[in-house]
């Protein structure tokens, strides 16, 4: 750690290190726990002296090291995170998917906004009551933003299409 000085110099952090070092825990976070303040306070100072040099540092890394996910580790991800989110395991997803027969189950089309590379279109958003958490079906990006805006309320939603109909 090229802060380690710092906190030797001080006191603080010497006895921490060392108790990490011996492999003893416990000891290491009661002293953390007993000095919070001090320690939150000499790693925001260390932070705010460091900050330039860690972003400078963190784009050279980005640059030389770019996180680029191949189409199935991608899927994975995604897969995983309506898991997380929802419950919902990718069985339910495809098997939603297939019954909406691949489109909206709004607007009737096929997501067409485009990822982040560019090359293919992101997949359909999981929309779900945000009172009960009952998923209620898979949406385009558009829509699903839209149902978001209007706080998934019918009547905002009904007064929106009669503002429609009536300046057409």
């Amino acid at each position: 750690m090229f802060y380690k000085d710092k906190y030797r110099k001080d006191g603080l952090m010497s006895r921490c290190i060392e108790c990490r070092r011996e492999g003893n825990r416990e000891s290491a976070h009661k002293f953390y726990h007993s000095n919070r303040e001090r320690v939150l306070i000499i790693k925001k100072e260390w932070y705010v002296k460091e900050r330039a040099r860690l972003l400078i540092y963190n784009r050279e890394r980005n640059k030389s090291h770019p996180r680029t996910l191949t189409e199935g580790q991608a899927l994975m991800a995604a897969h995983a995170t309506n898991k997380r989110r929802y419950g919902m395991t990718k069985e339910q997803y495809i098997e939603l998917y297939n019954k909406q027969s691949g489109v909206c189950a709004i607007c009737g089309k096929p997501e067409s906004t485009i990822g982040k590379k560019g090359t293919s279109p992101v997949r359909l958003s999981v929309d779900h009551s945000h009172v009960t958490g009952k998923i209620r079906g898979l949406l385009c990006k558009k829509c699903n933003l839209g149902i978001g805006y209007l706080k998934d309320d019918p009547n905002v939603l009904l007064s929106a299409r009669n503002y429609l109909l009536s300046n057409s």
